[in-house]
C-alpha cells in the first residue's frame, strides 16, 4: 500500500506553478504565495485543490489548472487530482502571504 502524499511535498509542488500575470510583469510569484490555493484536501491518493481566481474572468485559469494538476501528480502517493474553482471566495490582496494554508491529510484545512 501506497503512503498518503504528504503536505510538505504537495506545498513544495503547488510553489512550482506559477502566476502567468506575474511572470508578464517579471515579477515571478507562485500560486501557494499569491494566496491562489484555499484549499487542499487528501483523502488516501486523492489530491483536490480548491484555487480562487483574482479576477473570475481569468483567462490563465486553464493553464493554471493543467500545471496543478501536472506537479501534484508527480507526488509521490498521488493517484488522482482534482482542481475545484472556489467560486465562493473573493480574492484580495490580504490573501498574499507567507502563512498559506495549512494541508492537512484525510480533511480539508479551509
Amino acid at each position: 500500500m501506497t503512503a498518503s502524499p504528504g503536505g510538505d511535498e504537495l506545498r513544495a509542488a503547488l510553489r512550482r506553478v506559477l502566476d502567468p500575470c506575474s511572470l508578464k510583469l517579471r515579477a515571478p510569484v507562485d500560486i501557494w504565495e499569491l494566496g491562489l490555493v484555499d484549499d487542499v484536501a487528501v483523502c488516501g491518493g486523492d489530491v483536490t485543490v480548491r484555487l480562487v481566481l483574482t479576477d473570475v474572468s481569468c483567462v490563465f485559469y486553464r493553464g493554471i489548472r493543467q500545471h496543478v494538476i501536472d506537479v501534484v501528480g508527480e507526488v509521490p502517493g498521488v493517484e488522482t487530482v482534482t482542481v475545484e474553482l472556489a467560486t465562493d471566495v473573493i480574492w484580495t490582496p490580504d490573501r498574499m502571504q507567507r502563512d498559506a494554508p495549512p494541508v492537512a491529510a484525510g480533511s480539508s484545512s479551509s
